[in-house]
């Protein structure tokens, strides 16, 4: 059947030779040949490769902190009193070279990893689509974590304009992330499945930051140099992407080591085919234009929260450096136990309880988006009271999770053959917002105030809000006719009509009722 895995790949041939047994060897019961379900093995990977990502991309939000030479405040300038052991971790000399930095250097380092990161999704999610996901996310992987491990070189040896041009590259090459996972997603998991594991792989990153912010804190506290930081992050990196190139494929079909189980599981999912790309019927649709925006309103808030974050606790709560990244553990927790629930409970509300997936997106993504501005909001009127800062940080980090069993899948609820696209047209609009947060907090924050703060987060709140309205408005649950080839039936023949067709339809509709 059209659109469907060729059935010859999952069925017995009679006329075909007998398989050669599998021996019992250690590699086959460890590592994942036919016992384990591969999709829960490319799960893992996703899971793995996204956390160990992240530590690269949020490990330099904190080690700055550091890299640059410190400015002592005394305690009657400090907005916040810190204890003394924090005082003295503050104090603690660096054997690294520490650099002359101002405010304005340190913003265009943080936010140039998002330059790449729009630059590159769309280009990673047409690719990824079209010639299969595997060597895109491996190489894309690659590039972020050489760049990420010469780090080091480029700050003693360079001008720092070079750590820019690095971290652009970062931020090319994690750009095929998010895209390549979504279209793995769609060809190996099962409708049932795909709300859960889709929330568990996308919001692994809080994993990769609960990890990147501790672990960074405490390498520079145990050895002293901020360097280490990205030599480790870049071993971590190369030994993931050894594991991945033996293990991940783009497509079951091609997988060598299925068993007969999961064949017969796969066989029901509909492959992604390789059709001509409709780009100008994606950008006439609102339904995706309602997903651009949200994402946006989205990351704008998230990247407020993961970019600006250790500066806030550095600069204005008066926290230590690697206090930050202890502190830092249970946001990232949370956000990573509400993906779970969220998810959960969304597959649970559309298979047991028969809601429409559309009503389980809208309702995840109010509380990823408005719900937890709220939350960060009361965390900045709260001032210096270090232990409710936090736990109103853990609720927001919690409410974000629900984007990812929200208008974060919806790429996937409406094409099949072209959701890593789509993912990725997304995804550009995260990474502009990942370079506009930090643009507005260094244009707003100058002098590190709470008045100054709170002003960011109403700024944050209001986008978040406008931002959601559009996806209320106009979210879909079903393929759209675009993504329909000529041997598929398209239940929905006139779901997915222009923008301004409808707009005119709709006029013309209501002058004939006024006549």
């Amino acid at each position: 059947m059209a659109g469907l895995v060729p059935p010859q790949l999952f069925e017995n041939d009679p006329d075909a030779p007998p398989p050669k047994p599998i021996s019992c060897s250690l590699c086959t019961c460890i590592c994942c040949r036919k016992v384990f379900p591969q999709r829960y093995c490319m799960t893992i990977m996703l899971v793995t490769g996204l956390t160990v990502l992240y530590m690269q991309r949020v490990g330099l939000n904190l080690a700055i902190v550091d890299m640059v030479i410190p400015v002592i405040k005394t305690e009657e300038e400090a907005l916040c009193p810190r204890s003394t052991d924090n005082l003295n971790a503050t104090s603690k000399k660096i054997d690294n070279n520490q650099f002359d930095w101002n405010e304005q250097v340190q913003s265009y380092i943080l936010l140039s990893f998002y330059i790449g990161y729009a630059m590159g999704n769309g280009v990673a999610g047409y690719f990824t689509d079209e010639y299969g996901a595997r060597w895109f996310l491996f190489g894309g992987a690659l590039l972020s974590t050489a760049t990420t491990a010469i780090i080091p070189a480029l700050a003693d040896y360079t001008h720092w304009l070079w750590i820019v041009i690095s971290r652009i590259l970062t931020g090319l090459g994690q750009s095929t992330f998010f895209p390549g996972s979504t279209s793995l997603i769609a060809r190996w998991i099962p409708e049932e499945q795909k709300s859960s594991i889709a929330a568990i792989v996308l919001t692994s990153f809080t994993v990769g930051t609960i990890a990147g912010n501790v672990c960074t804190g405490y390498i520079i506290q145990w050895t002293n140099t901020w360097s280490w930081v990205y030599y480790i992050y870049g071993i971590l990196g190369f030994i993931w992407l050894l594991i991945f190139y033996f293990f991940v494929y783009s497509d079951p079909y091609k997988h060598p080591n299925l068993s007969k189980v999961e064949k017969s599981i796969l066989a029901k999912i509909t492959t992604p085919e390789h059709l001509k790309l409709p780009l100008k019927r994606i950008f006439s649709d609102i339904s995706m234009w309602s997903i651009i925006i949200g994402q946006f309103g989205n990351d704008f808030t998230l990247y407020i929260i993961i970019t600006n974050m250790p500066k806030y606790f550095k600069s204005v709560l008066n926290v230590s450096t690697h206090m930050i990244g202890t502190l830092l553990i249970l946001p990232s927790a949370a956000c990573f136990l509400g993906s779970v629930l969220f998810g959960l409970a969304a597959d649970y509300g559309v298979g047991k309880l028969h809601m429409r997936k559309v009503t389980v997106r809208i309702i995840a993504t109010i509380f990823a988006i408005p719900v937890s501005c709220i939350f960060m909001m009361l965390m900045t009127i709260l001032q210096c009271d270090l232990i409710w800062a936090n736990i109103f940080l853990c609720l927001a980090m919690f409410m974000k999770a629900g984007f990812y069993a929200g208008v974060g899948v919806m790429g996937m609820d409406i094409s099949i053959h072209f959701s890593g696209i789509l993912i990725g047209i997304a995804s550009m609009s995260g990474g502009i917002a990942g370079m506009t947060a930090p643009y507005v907090v260094g244009l707003v924050a100058t002098e590190n105030t709470f008045p100054q703060w709170m002003l960011i987060h109403y700024v944050s709140t209001g986008i978040g809000v406008i931002c959601t309205i559009p996806y209320l408005m106009f979210a879909k649950d079903e393929r759209k006719d675009w993504d329909y080839h000529t041997n598929e039936t398209n239940p929905y023949p006139t779901d997915n009509v222009a923008v301004c067709k409808r707009i005119w339809v709709c006029y013309r509709a209501s002058n004939q009722v006024q006549n």
